[in-house]
C-alpha cells in the first residue's frame, strides 16, 4: 500500500484525476491511478501501471509548439530537487487514443507533490490534474469568434465602430473610419472630444436620441463636415450611415454601433452630371431653331420653345413619343406615322439622318409648313 489507508481511500474516490509516480527519474514509473484519471484519459490500469509516465503519455509528434513532455519532466525534477510541490501553469498535453496513432487534445492545471517518509526522503510523487479542456476549448472558440469580429471591423469595406456609454466614448473603430475623420488616437475619448466640429451639425443630438430611445437612425447622402487638418477648415463629406443601439445581456442600452460609407465621390459626380444637364438644357432652350431630344425608347426628354412653337403644342415629357408634332407629312403630302419620323428612324437604325424635309401640321390645323430638319442618332 503506497498511501496510508485513510488517504488511499480518498485518493481513489477523489474527483481530481491523479497518479502516484516513483521518483525514479527519468522514467517516473506509474504505480497507482485513480478512477477519475482513468476516465479523463479513457484508459485502464493495465495500460498504465508499471509504465513510465512519458512512455504512457508520449509527446504528440504533430504538436511542435506546446512541449508538454518537456515541461512536465522539468516540474518533476524540481519536485525531487527541492522536495517541494510544484504547480504548473495551464498545460496543453495531448494524450494518445488507445489502439490508434492519434492523439486527443487536453488542457489541464497540473500539480506535482512530493510524498516523503519519516526521514524526509521522497518515496513517491503525487501527480494531480484539473482537466479544463472544455473550458479552454470554449475560450479558444470565443477567441476565434472575437478574431472574426475584429476581422469584420478592421477589414470591412465601410466605416464601423462602437461607442460606449451615454457620453459616446470610442471603444472600437476600424481604419477606414479613422481615415474618414482624419484622427488616429480616439479610443477612450468621447465623440465630442475627437470631433468638436460636429457640435452645430446635429450629430450629438442624434447619438443622444439613439442611446436614450433605442431607436436606430439611418441617413443617406447626409452632408457632414469634418475638420480633417484641425485648422478650422471644414471639408464637405457625404455619408450613408446608421446608428444602432447596443444592449447588454439584460437588454439595457450600453452603447451604439455605427456604420458609415463615404459616398462623397458618388454625390459629387452626380452633381457634376446634373450641372452638365442643366447647362445642356439651357443651351437647348436658348437655341433659335427647333430642337428636341429623345431617349433610346423614343420618349421625348427635352425640347425648346422654338420646337413648341413649330409643333403648336407642348408635348408631355417622358410620355409623348418620337416627335412633338400633331401630324407630319412627307413633302408630297403623304401623312406619316410618328414612329416613322426621322427621329424614330435614327434611333431604330442607329444612323444619322440629314436634309429631311417634312410638313408639320399643328393641332389647330393651321400653319402647315415645310421644315428643313437635321436628325442625329
Amino acid at each position: 500500500m503506497i498511501l496510508r489507508p485513510q488517504f488511499d481511500h480518498i485518493f481513489q474516490i477523489s474527483p481530481y484525476p491523479s497518479l502516484i509516480l516513483l521518483p525514479d527519474a527519468p522514467k517516473f514509473t506509474i504505480v497507482a491511478v485513480n478512477d477519475a484519471y482513468l476516465e479523463a484519459v479513457d484508459s485502464t490500469e493495465k495500460d498504465l501501471i508499471g509504465k513510465g509516465v512519458f512512455e504512457a503519455f508520449p509527446e504528440n509528434p504533430e504538436d511542435k509548439i506546446s512541449k508538454g513532455v518537456e515541461k512536465l519532466r522539468n516540474s518533476l525534477h524540481v519536485v525531487i530537487a527541492k522536495k517541494e510541490s510544484d504547480k504548473m501553469p495551464l498545460q496543453k498535453y495531448d494524450i494518445p487514443i488507445r489502439g490508434t496513432s492519434k492523439f486527443k487534445i487536453k488542457y489541464a492545471n497540473v500539480r506535482n507533490i512530493p510524498l516523503t517518509d519519516d526521514t524526509n526522503n521522497i518515496t513517491h510523487i503525487f501527480h494531480s490534474i484539473e482537466d479544463v479542456t472544455d473550458k479552454k476549448q470554449l475560450e479558444l472558440s470565443l477567441d476565434i469568434e472575437r478574431q472574426r469580429f475584429n476581422d469584420l471591423y478592421f477589414q470591412a469595406p465601410s466605416c464601423m465602430g462602437i461607442l460606449k456609454g451615454p457620453d459616446h466614448v470610442y471603444e472600437l473603430a476600424n481604419p477606414l473610419y479613422l481615415e474618414l475623420i482624419g484622427v488616429k488616437n480616439i479610443i477612450g475619448k468621447t465623440v465630442k472630444e475627437v470631433l468638436p466640429e460636429l457640435e452645430a451639425q446635429g450629430i450629438f443630438e442624434i447619438l443622444d436620441t439613439v442611446y436614450k430611445t433605442g431607436e436606430p437612425f439611418s441617413a443617406n447622402e447626409m452632408l457632414v463636415q469634418f475638420d480633417h487638418h484641425r485648422n478650422g477648415e471644414l471639408i464637405d463629406t457625404y455619408l450613408d450611415f446608421n446608428y444602432q443601439a447596443n444592449r447588454d445581456e439584460e437588454g439595457t442600452i450600453n452603447g451604439i454601433h455605427f456604420f458609415a460609407s463615404d459616398v462623397t465621390e458618388l454625390v459629387l459626380a452626380r452633381k457634376k452630371i446634373e450641372e452638365s444637364r442643366k447647362r445642356y438644357k439651357k443651351l437647348i432652350e436658348n437655341l433659335p431653331v427647333a430642337t428636341y431630344s429623345c431617349d433610346l425608347e423614343g420618349r421625348i426628354l427635352l425640347y425648346n420653345k422654338a420646337a413648341a412653337a413649330l409643333w403648336g403644342r407642348e408635348p408631355e415629357i417622358g410620355v409623348d413619343m418620337w416627335c412633338g408634332s400633331w401630324k407630319i407629312y412627307s413633302k408630297n403630302g403623304k401623312q406619316l406615322p410618328l414612329d416613322q419620323c426621322p427621329m424614330a428612324v435614327a434611333l431604330k437604325e442607329g444612323r444619322t439622318i440629314t436634309n429631311k424635309e417634312l410638313i408639320v401640321e399643328r393641332p389647330n390645323g393651321e400653319n402647315a409648313m415645310w421644315c428643313h430638319i437635321l436628325f442625329l442618332s
